[in-house]
């Protein structure tokens, strides 16, 4: 009987080390039942109109009847102060806009739209008074929108509080550097930074996340104090332009030609094309 039940013994421990060292680990190494590596997540961009507008420096419709429609509130108060002593004004605006304004802002059949970042604005006479310019953004990654094309030399005058500063840029280029990230509603925000590219074309090591590249560009002279920062809706415009007297501001360098004071203005509008969604709200 000790011998049978030592037997039993012996055979139901086999039985166990089988189930647990043979079936299952052969289970595991199955390579029909490992799972299959996630796929990458598709990075999704924004997609953002910027539309220029040529006209007269004292079109009634732009000076009077656009900039009563435009929130310049919903800037806070210290950035209307900066910009105003800068030559500029920015605000939002709801779309669409009303006839008279729409019909201006229209984008005409025959008018380029382009989808090249480095598109320049619209200074030449023979071209329409409305052009369309449509980016794709990665979120948070700047874009070049020119505000007037190159020339030989920019002067600038930039003032901060009490202190003005003059400058004189060769070979300059003025854009600004755009940015978009989902936020919160639905809505869309929107950066946009006055940049000057000036000088020889050169290589430099440009720093960007804790990592640096060797890039071939001109200098860039960054007028961060004069960023306009908003939220905006679909259904909503983000508007900029010169404001003032022609003269030598940094609104003229952006929005008029070069042959103040007899030169068009340019008025630029940004606005979001579809409704995003806030990554905090975004499904893994």
């Amino acid at each position: 009987m000790a011998c049978l039940l030592t037997l039993l013994l012996v055979a139901t421990l086999s039985g166990c080390a089988s189930l647990v060292t043979g079936d299952w680990a052969t289970e595991a190494q199955d390579p029909e039942t490992l799972a299959e590596p996630a796929p990458p997540a598709a990075v999704r961009t924004i997609p953002v109109e910027a539309r220029w507008v040529r006209h007269p420096v004292d079109d009634p419709l732009i000076v009077d009847e656009l900039w009563a429609s435009v929130d310049e509130q919903a800037l806070p108060r210290a950035a209307r102060e900066r910009l105003a002593a800068n030559g500029l004004r920015a605000g939002l605006v709801p779309w669409p806009l009303p006839d008279s304004l729409g019909e201006r802002f229209a984008f005409l059949e025959a008018a380029p739209d382009s989808t090249d970042e480095n598109q320049p604005a619209r200074d030449d006479p023979l071209m329409p008074d409305v052009s369309r310019q449509t980016l794709r953004l990665l979120p948070g990654r700047p874009s070049e929108v020119v505000a007037t094309p190159a020339t030989a030399e920019l002067v600038v005058l930039v003032r901060d509080g009490d202190r003005l500063c003059g400058n004189t840029y060769q070979h300059a280029t003025a854009v600004f550097e755009l940015t978009a990230e989902a936020a919160a509603d639905g809505k869309t925000s929107i950066g946009l930074v006055p940049v000057i590219k000036h000088g020889d074309r050169r290589r430099q090591w440009i720093g960007e996340e804790g990592v640096f590249r060797l890039e071939a560009g001109q200098c860039r002279k960054h007028l961060e104090r004069l960023d306009v920062s908003l939220d905006l809706a679909a259904d909503a415009m983000l508007v900029i332009t010169a404001a003032g007297p022609p003269s030598s501001t940094v609104g003229d360098a952006f929005f008029r030609g070069r042959d103040l004071p007899h030169a068009p203005q340019q008025t630029l509008a940004i606005r979001p094309l579809a409704r995003t969604t806030d990554p905090l709200f975004t499904a893994e």
